[in-house]
């Protein structure tokens, strides 16, 4: 593909038809790279739970977690992005607006990978288990036992559902 049929603009400057557009987009081996895009997820899952099999269970989690910060957060923004363009009425961005609307189905992937933090979290975060060094106290010194029962992980995801709607308490 020429440069001149890459920007939209023809031979002596003019508009390139859309059918041309059109057949040198078909040209373009979408089957191949999403059988390659396959593939290597399919490689990156079989060495995620191959890790997990032979004793790597923290290592795996922490990856998946790095992984999924990376990806959500390059996809959030470029959500942010496409929505920029189109309020600011944007139309230089071309091609890179089209990429970055297509990163909104990746954050319903996402979503699911979320839960599979969720599922690692004893692993990523390791103060849910064991004290914090920095603190220098055991968790047992610190809370009490009414304290320790609110901070389970359905009382605190509670907490967070709920406290947007109540806004700043007054004294």
């Amino acid at each position: 593909m020429s440069a001149a049929t890459a920007t939209g603009r023809g031979e002596r400057g003019g508009r390139v038809p859309r059918a041309e557009l059109a057949r040198t987009a078909r040209q373009f081996p979408a089957r191949t790279f999403g059988l390659l895009g396959a593939l290597l997820a399919l490689a990156g899952g079989a060495t995620f739970l191959w890790v997990l099999t032979v004793g790597g269970a923290a290592r795996a989690w922490q990856a998946w977690h790095v992984n999924f910060m990376y990806w959500t957060g390059l996809a959030q923004g470029l959500v942010v992005f496409a929505a920029i363009q189109k309020v600011a009425k944007g139309h230089w961005s071309g091609v890179v607006i089209r990429l970055a609307e297509a990163a909104v189905a990746f954050l319903f992937v996402s979503l699911l990978a979320y839960l599979a933090v969720f599922l690692g979290r004893a692993h990523i975060f390791s103060w849910l288990h064991e004290p914090r060094p920095d603190l220098s106290l055991a968790r047992d010194e610190v809370l009490l036992p009414s304290q320790r029962r609110c901070l389970r992980a359905p009382h605190v995801a509670l907490l967070a559902i709920r406290a947007p709607r109540h806004g700043p308490r007054r004294a």
